[in-house]
């Protein structure tokens, strides 16, 4: 089994309630004080009001509360404002929670182990009119019972999804890289995708530039800012290097390439914050019916070829039975004289017919054959038409969005096609040949249609004097006798 992910959870989600007092803070004067970047997503909830509270529900093992941390000392003192948190009633570490400087992504509180299931988070604020700040929540979600469609997921430098090539180096905590043409990639499923790092002081400060494809699309520029003017020699943490966002919910690999060398500001990779996509229907064509059940067509198209299999051993045994019965009796049949109506041809000639024919056997229906369709798809969730285009918007702290290289305000990328190949394995019966046509009667004799002309003494021509029936002389025993009808007068 994977090692699950960190999520992390925007102060706007609504999974987070607020109770009295709270409201969405103004960002504009948080995001330029420190060394700690800028508030997640830019947003952020904060409250004045003492007593006030927020809950959060979560299954998981680990838990974090995330904000920005402005304490002042009292003349008291004491310090405002102050909190605490709670998982289940129980009270968990707050950590430097009298931290003297303003800093944004500081660490309000955590717990680090918990048992694996559904738990709940309570935070509760004690001020004096100092603003105490909620930016992100973020846990590590249980195994078993995490439902991780539509969250943000962090992958670290350390992820099995993150893979380095050459010219690359650890640096407390991530990886970075002063080496021309170094790459380092990604593969994830989701609709965007944010690199963080922090860009160390130690290393040369002067901007460059890197590029990215998605999906083997054309490579993109983006700027390598370097640490912000009159930061000084501190070390800038939580550094968005680059934001791709607006592709489609299907899985991707970003590819990202080192433009700089030693003597511009490396290139930092601490981890990818990627918005996964949910997971595809099963099947496209929706049902009403929740009770509905899928057709076994395998199991149905089994019990159909052997019941035509059977069908077909059946009659194949009944004809062969029938065949050796009739072969049988005429092997012990005595040529002796059978009784034959009268039969007068055309000139008033009797004749007798002494062939008949064993016709084609009766027709076995077959049912068609039944086609089973494999759909084969190098992407098993699939992905938009290819006319469809996605808008990338290139991030960096203190800097606009990029143009791309086309002069537009973003990028179009054709989405990977979802190739198909139908694969059309049928289970076909074929029909039995016709049986051949055969003679029946006393002994062989030609095909029908063509009678050969008997050889031998002329015939004796015989009148009878009554009506009745007539025994006919066996073929091939004396002369031929020409029976003729008797004459009737007219009263």
């Amino acid at each position: 089994m994977s090692t699950p992910r960190r999520i992390i959870v925007d102060d706007a989600s609504p999974t987070i309630l607020y109770g009295a007092g709270w409201a969405p803070a103004d960002v504009g004067t948080l995001n330029g004080q420190g060394n700690f970047g800028p508030v997640y997503k830019g947003t952020t909830h904060s409250t004045t009001t003492d007593g006030s509270r927020f809950s959060f529900a979560f299954n998981g093992t680990s838990i974090g509360v995330v904000g920005s941390i402005a304490v002042t000392k009292l003349a008291d003192g004491t310090f405002d404002p102050a909190w605490e948190c709670t998982v289940d009633g129980a009270l968990i570490p707050t950590g430097d929670a009298t931290f003297p400087y303003f800093e944004n992504n500081w660490g309000l509180c955590q717990q680090d182990r918990l048992p694996p299931g559904q738990h709940t988070l309570t935070v509760t604020v004690h001020t004096k009119g100092r603003p105490f700040y909620i930016d992100s929540i973020t846990y590590m979600p249980d195994e078993k019972g995490a439902d991780v469609d539509g969250a943000v997921l962090e992958y670290r430098n350390t992820d099995a999804s993150v893979s380095f090539g050459t010219g690359w180096q650890a640096w407390s905590g991530q990886n970075v890289t002063t080496t021309n043409a170094a790459q380092v990639a990604l593969n994830f499923r989701g609709t965007e995708v944010v690199l963080m790092g922090y860009i160390p002081t130690e290393l040369a400060h002067t901007s460059t530039t890197a590029s990215f494809t998605i999906d083997d699309s054309p490579p993109h520029t983006f700027v390598l800012a370097g640490l912000p003017a009159g930061n000084g020699t501190a070390t800038q943490y939580n550094a968005v290097i680059l934001s791709v966002v607006g592709l489609a919910p299907a899985t991707h690999n970003l590819v990202i390439t080192h433009k700089g060398d030693k003597d511009h500001t490396p290139l930092p990779v601490g981890s990818f914050l990627v918005t996964n996509s949910a997971l595809p229907p099963a099947s496209s064509t929706p049902t009403t019916n929740a009770t509905h059940r899928a057709s076994p067509v395998g199991a149905i198209a089994g019990g159909t070829a052997g019941c035509v299999v059977a069908l077909l051993l059946i009659l194949l045994g009944a004809w062969c039975w029938r065949r050796k019965r009739r072969v049988a009796q005429g092997e012990k049949a005595v040529p002796e004289p059978q009784p034959e109506p009268w039969t007068i041809n055309g000139t008033g000639t009797p004749s007798a017919s002494v062939l008949g024919t064993l016709g084609s056997g009766p027709s076995i229906p077959v049912a068609p054959s039944q086609m089973y369709h494999a759909q084969f798809t190098p992407n098993p969730f699939g992905t938009p038409p290819a006319s469809a285009g996605y808008d990338y918007d290139f991030r960096y702290p203190g800097s606009q969005s990029l143009p791309s290289d086309n002069g537009s305000g973003s990028v179009p990328l054709s989405p990977q096609r979802s190739q198909s190949h139908s694969a059309s394995p049928s289970l076909a019966l074929s029909t039995p040949s016709s049986a051949s046509a055969g003679i029946a009667g006393l002994g062989a004799g030609p095909l029908p249609g063509k009678l050969e002309p008997q050889r031998g003494a002329p015939p004796v021509v015989q009148q009878h004097q009554d009506s009745g029936v007539r025994y006919r002389q066996p073929e091939g025993q004396g002369q031929a006798i020409e029976e003729l009808p008797p004459g009737y007068s007219p009263d």
